[in-house]
């Protein structure tokens, strides 16, 4: 959904069931209550995404729409929740290091900090590194007939 939001070539709703109280919202999404968007008046090809900060919500309104017709209603799965964890705070492994600027790109046009991803990654390697060390160890103990404590 984070590239189709950036390249905007096609018109689309974008709709944050989230309430007043949030605070975090998606570029370009209107707040709506599940109420408030259907009486709305929307071409039925009309492209919808549809987000809460739990999916339970988004699901109610996303059923709603496909009983009225609508075909193109897409949900922003895991909420706001899962957004916040991969997009505005993503966390990289180190098979995911070819991705490395793609991510940064997403993670800064909607407002997240790129710093977290750097931090991660780094730890992540260090404890990979550190796992790889305690097993060769071991490997080496256990050749040698030393059984490792």
């Amino acid at each position: 959904m984070a590239d189709y939001l950036i390249k905007q070539e096609h018109h689309y709703n974008l709709i944050d069931l989230q309430g007043e109280q949030s605070s975090y919202q998606i570029p370009t999404a209107e707040k709506h209550s599940i109420e408030s968007f259907l009486a709305k008046k929307i071409p039925i090809n009309e492209t919808i995404f549809i987000y809460a900060e739990f999916e339970t919500q988004a699901l109610q309104l996303y059923y709603l729409l496909s009983m009225k017709g609508y075909f193109k209603v897409k949900l922003l799965t895991g909420g706001l929740v899962a957004w916040s964890n991969d997009i505005l705070q993503p966390t990289l492994t180190k098979i995911d290091s070819d991705k490395i600027q793609h991510r940064r790109e997403i993670t800064e046009f909607f407002g997240g900090s790129f710093d977290s991803i750097n931090r991660s990654l780094k730890i992540k390697e260090i404890l990979f590194e550190k796992k790889t060390k305690s097993i060769m160890v071991v490997k080496l103990l256990t050749f040698c007939g030393v059984a490792p404590s």
